[in-house]
């Protein structure tokens, strides 16, 4: 795929952000139907505010804004991305999800296949190359999509249509998640690189922050700098009504 600056990437580039994609779109996609299952959307909120004591501690100040909307405003697993719904499935749930390893090969438990989505967000989000081989492709592929079907078997196998695929299609706007980590994490070279592969820098998620929201309250001033420079909308709003005080 030809970036704005008309930039050829190598094939271990492409690599990278194909990674990214299946991150950005199909594993969501598995985690939110986990949540939805362990905490029917009804009652989401409530168990929310009840362990609100044991979150507080582990929640950026972003995360804290999406996790208690205003009176009337029903949260929603759509509201949430990756670290924030692993956060609630080991915390409200009790699951047992790792972060720094991938699970061995023979656990088959959905903790093992959250453990190995997170694992690989969190080698995309915080990244400092942004290649991979065909042989670390596949391996996190192959990974990432066991971990796909045992969570939820139609969403692996749309993902496995993707690894497959010669000239697979990126979609900007449902690569968006991957801008959003990347500008949470401050990973500034990434969200550089998003950019240059047309992403929405004014695209908002479901709770109604921009990336330019995200960087500017995790206090990610470079990445705010460089959000602005390429034509990020300093504009003041009240994010999803969650807040009495507008902020950028």
């Amino acid at each position: 795929m030809a970036s704005s600056t008309n930039y050829q990437r190598s094939k271990e580039e492409e690599n990278f952000l194909n990674v990214a994609f299946i991150l950005s779109k199909h594993s969501l996609q598995a985690l939110r139907y986990i949540v939805d299952r362990e905490s029917s959307p009804v009652r989401l909120q409530n168990e929310v505010f009840g362990h609100w004591n044991k979150l507080n501690g582990r929640l950026s100040q972003t995360q804290k804004k999406i996790l208690k909307p205003p009176q009337g405003v029903e949260l929603r697993s759509e509201h949430l991305d990756i670290s924030l719904m692993t956060c609630l499935l080991r915390h409200i749930v009790g699951m047992k999800i790792d972060d720094d390893v991938v699970p061995v090969p023979n656990d088959r438990s959905d903790e093992a296949a959250i453990s190995t989505i997170k694992f690989y967000r969190n080698k995309i989000a915080h990244a400092t190359y942004y290649s991979l081989s065909d042989t670390e492709f596949h391996k996190i592929c192959d990974d990432v999509i066991k971990a796909l079907k045992k969570l939820n078997p139609t969403i692996g196998t749309e993902c496995e249509s993707f690894q497959q695929a010669k000239h697979p299609s990126r979609n900007q706007l449902e690569f968006s998640t991957s801008l959003f980590d990347a500008c949470h994490e401050g990973n500034k070279s990434l969200v550089e690189l998003l950019i240059q592969e047309e992403v929405p820098v004014n695209e908002t998620n479901h709770s109604g922050f921009t990336p330019l929201h995200v960087a500017s309250h995790e206090g990610h001033t470079d990445v705010v700098e460089l959000l602005l420079s390429k034509g990020a909308k300093a504009v003041v709003i009240r994010v999803m009504k969650m807040d009495r005080h507008p902020y950028i």
